[in-house]
């Protein structure tokens, strides 16, 4: 209960910012795998704190939240029960969401301000097409010698690209241009960890004390692609905390 009750005056908090600076994402829940929705954001992605709103669903299993958001683009989580969603947001967004809690993610659906946005990230999670889902992916290439995985993580990269050309047709300029250094720079911070990775895979073992530095010429490709202008761009600050 008092996790609810800090949700409450979070939300509520939430209200005094300026209006353009705010978020609306409300919705009904055909099915409901629990009695409430937890929505989770942080105010920035360099000092990642996030803030989880509990909000408890309504007999018809609607629910009505609204909170600040300070980036340009946040990453939003929306769970209820063990199933969870993730949305890209920008101040002003209003979003109307529906879905069927006994098939999560294909009865996923938006309405409002922000809706091309937000269904594009929902065929995302339901195609498989996330940043977890490609550091997965990129984490599993890692087993491969360095010529065969640079090759491999090149048509991983392209594989996205092609999603985000095929899906991304509504999408707003501004947010293919996210997408697009998303995937780039998700790129070079798995390459990053390609050298300690592989060894783990070589010696099938989490505990190793020493990598061979034939391993870090992978690093040779990662390039110095700095730009303040995409620290609002999450994949972005990843990759400066691993260069």
């Amino acid at each position: 209960m008092k996790k609810y009750i800090l949700s409450l005056l979070i939300t509520t908090s939430c209200l005094t910012a300026n209006a353009k600076d705010v978020v609306k994402i409300h919705g009904q829940i055909k099915n409901p795998l629990s009695d409430s929705v937890q929505i989770m954001y942080a105010f920035t992605s360099i000092a990642y704190k996030p803030i989880i709103l509990g909000l408890r669903l309504g007999k018809d299993g609607s629910f009505k939240s609204e909170f600040e958001v300070k980036d340009k683009f946040t990453s939003v989580t929306i769970s209820n029960g063990d199933q969870q969603t993730e949305l890209l947001v920008q101040p002003g967004y209003d979003l109307a969401l529906t879905l069927d809690g006994k098939n999560f993610d294909s009865t996923l659906h938006y309405q409002g301000k922000g809706m091309e946005v937000a269904n594009y990230a929902a065929k995302c999670v339901l195609e498989n097409h996330t940043s977890f889902a490609f550091t997965g992916q990129a984490q599993r290439l890692c087993s491969k010698e360095l010529a065969e995985y640079k090759n491999a993580m090149q048509e991983l990269q392209k594989k996205e690209l092609e999603f985000l050309a095929a899906n991304g047709s509504k999408l707003p300029p501004s947010i293919k241009e996210y997408y697009r250094l998303s995937i780039m720079y998700d790129t070079y911070s798995n390459m990053d960890n390609y050298p300690r990775i592989h060894e783990m895979y070589k010696q099938k073992s989490n505990s190793i004390k020493e990598v061979p530095a034939e391993n870090y010429e992978i690093l040779n490709d990662i390039p110095e692609a700095f730009n303040d202008a995409y620290l609002p761009i999450s994949a972005y600050t990843h990759y400066l905390n691993n260069f």
